[in-house]
């Protein structure tokens, strides 16, 4: 296993994709497919006490998700204990660059490739996208939370000022996922293209609870 935080994570990734790549990626740190910046974000996280169940790259702006090997053709995801995993897609059937992937300790994941995922119809894509970009505002607050280690408190507060689009939204995801397994089909497969849902995380739901919770009683 490789985890991005480790010394010579950096060093391991060369290993598969040479040393050409790693020069740009330190040439490039705020390159938003780039190893620098996928470092920075998990840093960052790690710091603001914040647990997230979703892989590193929802909180990357302006990227795909992944970090790109040499040329962009290998996609590495980084999961929230900060677990670099490559997409086993992107291989292409390249054995001997699978080879120097298990050389470097790198484990590969078998998430299906994008042009291989279930095809939506045009209405139901733009739905489950709609609902989708209506749960981005938590991934925002979160953000928020990151720059200011509010621990949670931006995104409770951003919950509870949406509270009505984001609980519409998460129902009309649940529903959505019920539709697909009545027709055999895995959600996780559609959402692996059109991102996966945000749901609130648990310091999120922490700082609801205390707001919930009755005043103690005054003495007598």
């Amino acid at each position: 296993m490789l985890f991005i935080d480790a010394p010579d994570a950096l060093d391991r990734l060369a290993q598969v994709e040479g040393e050409s790549w790693k020069r740009e990626q330190l040439a490039k740190p705020d390159n938003p497919f780039g190893f620098q910046t996928y470092l920075r974000a998990f840093r960052e996280l790690s710091k603001s006490g914040v647990t997230v169940d979703e892989q590193v790259g929802c909180f990357v702006e302006g990227g795909d998700h992944a970090i790109y090997g040499n040329g962009g053709y290998s996609r590495y995801i980084v999961l929230a204990d900060g677990e670099v995993v490559l997409l086993a897609w992107s291989l292409d059937g390249r054995v001997e660059k699978r080879n120097r992937v298990q050389s470097a300790g790198i484990r590969i994941s078998d998430e299906p490739k994008p042009s291989t995922r279930v095809q939506l119809p045009p209405q139901v894509r733009r739905h489950v996208e709609c609902q989708l970009e209506t749960l981005q505002v938590l991934s925002r607050a979160r953000l928020t939370d990151q720059r200011f280690n509010g621990r949670g408190r931006y995104e409770a507060e951003t919950y509870e000022h949406h509270r009505e689009s984001v609980d519409r939204a998460l129902q009309a995801l649940a529903e959505f996922e019920e539709i697909c397994k009545s027709k055999g089909i895995d959600p996780n497969v559609a959402y692996a293209e059109l991102g996966r849902p945000i749901q609130l995380s648990e310091d999120a739901r922490h700082w609801l609870q205390q707001e919930c919770s009755p005043a103690p009683a005054a003495p007598p």
